[in-house]
């Protein structure tokens, strides 16, 4: 579980990171 959050942190935080880039 604890493996599962840090890797849907990271997806968000590269989601994040691709929409800022794309603005």
């Amino acid at each position: 579980m604890r493996i599962l959050v840090k890797e849907m942190r990271k997806v968000q935080d590269a989601q994040r990171e691709n929409m800022l880039g794309s603005t």
